[in-house]
């Protein structure tokens, strides 16, 4: 009783892992020329998900923020977006997700989850800046479709202190500001990284009384 109820990222997520796509559509795309270095980059790329259905991807590559971002909308009307920081080692998902006005539910609900990107897990934000669509009519189909991963995220983040994870998170989960979710193994991750500041600071980043056995 009284215990807050913190939702694992089973759920959630599941929609966001069509984010796997974005590896596999990169060799389908041509070299630009005439790319100045360090500009920003955007590509709007049609594909079709596993489910057969067709939608339109923005993936957007900014060198010299050395970051890149993915946004897609599903059939169901949920907005996926995916943010890689490549100066901070963070990658950060963010669904919004229609609610049921009929039911009294909110328009959305908006969910962050935050975690570690690893190393070479995915294109340098320089390479995704001089790729252009040859077609930009085509329907891109991934070549490789991967298994899904789960992943359970039951530490809380404080949005006011997340950006000593990444400057990126206040924009990105702006309309989620009290669902950011991290792992555990992050969360111990980044304390002994010296991510969390120090003092009074590091104690707000995380609320780990949270946690929820399962």
């Amino acid at each position: 009783p009284g215990d807050r109820g913190v939702p694992t990222a089973r759920p959630a997520l599941q929609p966001l892992l069509l984010l796997v796509l974005l590896p596999l559509l990169l060799p389908l795309l041509g070299a630009p020329r005439g790319v100045g270095a360090g500009a920003p980059a955007e590509l709007r790329v049609r594909v079709r998900l596993p489910d057969g259905q067709v939608t339109e991807e923005s993936l957007q590559a900014d060198s010299d923020a050395d970051s890149i971002s993915l946004e897609l909308r599903k059939p169901d009307g949920t907005l996926v977006s995916f943010t890689a920081d490549f100066k901070k080692d963070v990658k950060i998902f963010r669904a919004l997700i229609l609610g049921e006005l009929e039911k009294g539910q909110s328009q959305f609900q908006a969910l962050c989850f935050v975690t570690r990107l690893q190393h070479n897990e995915i294109i340098p934000s320089e390479a995704m800046a001089k790729l252009r669509q040859k077609n930009p009519r085509a329907v891109r189909q991934a070549e490789e479709v991967r298994g899904l991963e789960q992943l359970h995220m039951d530490v809380a983040v404080n949005f006011s202190q997340g950006g000593l994870l990444s400057p990126h998170l206040h924009n990105v989960c702006a309309e989620a500001a009290d669902a950011i979710y991290t792992r555990q193994e992050d969360v111990r991750f980044w304390l002994e990284q010296g991510r969390s500041g120090e003092g009074p600071r590091a104690d707000r980043l995380f609320d780990v009384h949270l946690q929820r056995s399962v």
